[in-house]
């Protein structure tokens, strides 16, 4: 299932960047992979848990408000985690930052199957990856499939 999925986003990512290209809108993105630059996190034997697992408490707090200012920078709105807090409901605080992220050049989908009823992932399966791609990056998220709710 795993497999499928990871086959199945790389495509769809794979023809959104081949569409840019054609369109002639292939600048690249910024903000994709700056915090790897920012903190020299690229070493490729290195994962980013186990670095992040020697960092000094003060380094990991420093590490996630550069996170966080990211996250502002790619959403183009300094308010955009108030207004998150702000929502009525889950599912309008989720819409609110799918619609900055895309805003910024980011596509986003939600998936709790290949297609079909029949293909649900287990609860826990996942709860998201990207594809770091700086022309089209992608995320996927998961979903819970007993309640419909986004994890």
């Amino acid at each position: 299932m795993v497999s499928a999925l990871l086959r199945d986003a790389k495509a769809s990512q794979q023809m959104i960047k081949a569409t840019k290209e054609l369109e002639e809108e292939n600048d690249s993105l910024p903000f994709v992979g700056w915090l790897r630059r920012k903190w020299d996190l690229s070493a490729e034997n290195e994962t980013m848990e186990r670095t992040i697992s020697r960092m000094s408490p003060i380094q990991y707090k420093a590490l996630i408000q550069d996170a966080l200012a990211g996250l502002e920078m790619v959403l183009n709105h300094p308010e955009a985690h108030k207004q998150y807090h702000t929502q009525r409901t889950d599912e309008n605080a989720f819409k609110l930052i799918r619609g900055m992220s895309e805003n910024a050049g980011i596509y986003t989908v939600l998936r709790g199957n290949l297609g079909s009823s029949h293909s649900q992932f287990p609860d826990g399966l996942f709860r998201a990856f990207v594809i770091a791609d700086d022309v089209a990056p992608y995320i996927v998220m998961g979903i819970i499939s007993i309640s419909n709710q986004i994890i």
